[in-house]
């Protein structure tokens, strides 16, 4: 190896140009796989958004769902029958007027979008009441998607025990 006269070394040392050419020729091939990856990795990321949208529309369904079974089992458990409450002190469920009752707070609750799926269940044994719901909550993606449901179903019970009677002893979620 020798120098020039400018201080540059001559010989088989590629020069900082050469350099710099060689490694812009290399990445040519780099740049064009990120834009192929650039597309897909946004296409993933959508669909997770979606997904993400989509779980979250139907968690806020059920617990709305959940929301409204347990104000209308704690309304229906205000129905007692009335004869044997001022008669004898018995404090015990009509289950005629607490399913009334039941019914009549369902259909008062904003249940949005949702749609029930049948008749609300309500099941009276002595001081409780039990109410269950079902109903179908719509996908704000989902129906975009392949493959994916347009709606989801969701299922609520609550369960409410009428207060009063301290002699007998009530199981906790004798009914649902």
């Amino acid at each position: 190896m020798h120098e020039s006269q400018a201080g540059v070394r001559i010989g088989s040392e590629p020069g900082p140009a050469l350099c710099i050419r060689r490694r812009h020729r290399r990445l040519r091939g780099e740049e064009a796989s990120v834009l192929v990856l650039v597309p897909v990795g946004i296409l993933v990321l959508v669909v997770l958004a979606t997904i993400a949208v989509d779980s979250a529309a139907v968690y806020l369904g059920q617990r709305k769902l959940e929301n409204a079974a347990a104000a209308a089992a704690t309304d229906a458990a205000g129905a007692l029958a009335e004869p044997g409450f001022y008669r004898h002190g018995d404090v015990s469920l009509d289950p005629a007027s607490a399913r009334r009752v039941a019914l009549s707070s369902v259909a008062a609750q904003s249940l949005g979008r949702m749609a029930l799926d049948g008749p609300p269940e309500v099941a009276v044994a002595g001081r409780q009441v039990c109410v269950s719901l079902s109903a179908a909550v719509p996908r704000v993606f989902g129906q975009s998607l392949p493959g994916v449901a347009a709606t989801t179903v969701v299922r609520a019970r609550a369960t409410a025990t009428a207060a009063g009677d301290t002699t007998a002893a009530v199981p906790r979620r004798a009914l649902c």
